[in-house]
């Protein structure tokens, strides 16, 4: 029994051993060549092109061309089976001689790429399964990220991303800190500050001549408050956050410089110095916490490099 373990733990799916399989060898030679590699992303391209053509608001369409979407399905279907297969042979099942994270199973990407492949494959042999499993067809959409799996570099940095993201975590907490003590004091400074007065069904139609809510509501116009403002805590952090990511933070400026107080009608650049403020908030927000985030992604980015390199290659062996 013991004997039986060894071998299939020397050889793939049980049948390939890693010395007398010469089928093994042959596939290990033929995965490892760069011609592989480039032939395969391009049936990845022209894959991504079938399946963006390919969608159920398209009618009855061309019958001939229709057919001939089925036919390449099938062929793509086909070939990315036998790479499949191909690479189980390869690199072992579950088990791999030299390395066990290089076993086919070991990789999480080679799990995604089975399930897509898989899903294809059903859709294509049964397809009156896929009335039931609908759901199968979504993961067709992510065979695209097999480009991420033939090339070393796009592998890396996805795995520098992922190794960054749990450090993320103080960065998040520094950036919410921010957010949090500029609201309280935009809050204090600006609460009730961006209301206008209004004539019409719009917010563009601002009455002039007014200087308080009172003389607004007196005349019979409507005082209206602006969306993005800081009359709370919690419309002054999403406001902040809104500023950030870079959406109509002009406009808010504008507001906040142009800002008389309470129940006051704006004046235009009433206030200049508040840009001071602002220009606080976006310099820390943009510069010190964007450029915070991508050194912690460079310093990371030599180290994955390293460790991922003996799982970045198939084993030969």
């Amino acid at each position: 029994m013991g004997q039986v373990l060894q071998y299939c733990k020397e050889s793939s799916l049980c049948l390939f051993h890693k010395d007398s399989s010469r089928l093994r060898k042959l596939f290990a030679r033929m995965l490892g060549t760069k011609f592989w590699d480039r032939f395969t992303l391009c049936l990845i391209f022209a894959n991504g092109v079938l399946l963006a053509y390919d969608h159920p608001l398209k009618g009855d369409g061309n019958v001939e061309l229709d057919a001939l979407q089925k036919k390449l399905s099938l062929i793509f279907t086909s070939f990315f089976l036998t790479e499949m297969f191909m690479k189980m042979v390869s690199v072992g099942f579950i088990f791999n001689h030299k390395s066990p994270g290089q076993a086919y199973f070991r990789s999480y990407w080679n799990i995604i790429d089975f399930i897509v492949v898989w899903s294809s494959a059903i859709s294509i042999l049964k397809p009156e399964l896929s009335i039931y499993l609908n759901s199968l067809k979504v993961f067709r959409a992510l065979r695209p990220l097999k480009v991420i799996n033939k090339n070393k570099e796009l592998k890396v940095i996805v795995y520098t991303l992922f190794k960054v993201v749990p450090q993320l975590g103080n960065m998040i907490i520094l950036a919410v800190l921010v957010i949090l003590i500029m609201g309280i004091m935009m809050m204090q400074i600006f609460k009730g500050g961006f209301s206008e007065c209004f004539d019409g069904d719009t917010l563009l139609t601002r009455r002039v001549g007014l200087s308080t809510q009172a003389e607004c509501l007196a005349e019979g116009f409507r005082w209206e408050n602006q969306f993005y403002n800081f009359d709370n805590i919690m419309m002054s952090t999403f406001t902040l956050f809104k500023m950030l990511t870079g959406g109509n933070w002009t406009q808010v400026v504008e507001m906040g410089v142009n800002s008389e107080g309470v129940a006051v009608m704006p004046q235009q650049d009433a206030h200049m110095t508040y840009w001071l403020l602002f220009y606080a908030f976006l310099t820390t927000g943009h510069v010190m916490l964007l450029n915070l985030v991508i050194g912690l992604v460079l310093d990371n980015f030599k180290e994955t490099k390293d460790d991922l390199e003996g799982y970045l290659g198939l084993t030969h062996e």
